[in-house]
């Protein structure tokens, strides 16, 4: 087909052109244009931003090295601890986000670099694997610490914790506050201390003891191995495990206890090498928070919590780089969230009152 030429002219962002009766029947229309100087095309760049990821020993994190990604992109880490072992934590720029499942960059707009070091121990068992949820209240996620009321903004995490406050403790989480069929009477807990209603309740139905017939010593520092045998009561048994602590004798009245909480992830021990639990050491309020949360599958949200610092309640005496931080966070402040797929870790969504 031999094409033909036709006039045309402009009719704003149209052309018009007239073909004779019959004679034109359109497939292509070309046209030439007048000649221009090359102009190169320059395509819009690209930015990238370089993200290190490096792991310890006891896990991994996906994905790992150094690599590249496009600016204004998201990318996420998924942090995997190997068995025996369970996230310490995880460090972005410099900053402790203590335990994390992962960690996600958005809107890449900087280099950065992200860490993450493990520690020998157990991922807490869910609490309706270890019978705590039947017990506790697991699910929703109230405040149920609380730092002292004598106005001074403190928490006293390095403070021993007392048997009454123990006892406050898990009386607010407890889903039923009924009285139990055991007949309980501590001569040294007085009608009208904070701590009378909890340590009755708890006592009826076999989760406290006394430390005689008749007194509980609701003033004095509870115990490693007195703490982790009231938690034990809350589960559904000792479950079958290893006794690894050089300080835990078989024949302790506290070693099933123990070994049960080791086994559900629950305590670790110290972290120095010693092999040591500390059985006779006094808990501090710290390190119950810690323990009450993994019975829990508590989690702080931490990414949200240092985005709200503002918002969330802290305490003059808890600096940020503590250990027991963002425990403490969790425990102190009641919020809605959105589980983590099937893991203990959480997403917040908002503070409540």
């Amino acid at each position: 087909m031999t094409p033909e030429k036709v006039e045309f002219s402009r009719d704003g962002s149209s052309i018009v052109f007239h073909v004779d009766k019959g004679g034109f029947s359109p497939f292509v229309l070309t046209w030439e244009a007048p000649d221009e100087p090359d102009t190169p095309v320059t395509p819009p760049s690209t930015r990238y931003y370089e993200i290190t990821a490096t792991a310890g020993e006891g896990g991994s994190i996906s994905p790992s090295g150094t690599h590249s990604y496009a600016a204004g992109s998201d990318v996420t880490f998924t942090i995997t601890p190997d068995e025996g072992w369970t996230v310490g934590d995880v460090t972005v720029d410099g900053v402790s986000y203590r335990q994390l499942g992962s960690y996600t960059f958005e809107d890449l707009d900087d280099d950065h670099t992200i860490s993450v070091t493990f520690m020998r121990g157990s991922d807490p068992t869910s609490p309706d694997e270890t019978g705590v949820s039947d017990w506790l209240n697991a699910s929703d996620h109230v405040a149920y610490l609380h730092g002292y009321g004598d106005g001074s903004f403190t928490f006293g995490p390095e403070n021993p914790m007392t048997r009454a406050e123990v006892a406050q403790m898990f009386y607010n989480l407890l889903l039923d506050k009924g009285m139990g069929d055991r007949d309980v009477a501590f001569e040294d807990v007085p009608e009208g201390a904070y701590y009378a209603e909890p340590v009755r309740v708890l006592a009826s139905r076999g989760i406290l003891n006394g430390t005689g017939p008749e007194t509980f010593e609701p003033n004095r520092a509870i115990t490693r191995a007195e703490f982790v045998a009231i938690a034990m009561r809350f589960s559904n048994g000792a479950p079958d495990g290893e006794n690894t602590f050089v300080d835990v004798p078989e024949d302790a009245w506290y070693r099933d206890y123990v070994v049960g909480a080791t086994s559900f992830g629950w305590i670790y021990g110290y972290q120095d090498g010693s092999h040591r639990f500390g059985p006779d050491d006094t808990i501090t309020r710290g390190q119950a928070t810690m323990v009450t949360n993994r019975m829990l599958w508590r989690s702080c949200d931490t990414a949200w919590a240092l985005e709200h610092l503002d918002q969330v309640k802290t305490f003059v005496d808890l600096p940020q780089g503590h250990y027991a931080f963002f425990d403490v966070v969790e425990a102190t402040n009641a919020h809605d969230y959105e589980r983590v797929g099937g893991t203990r870790y959480e997403d917040w969504t908002g503070l409540r009152e």
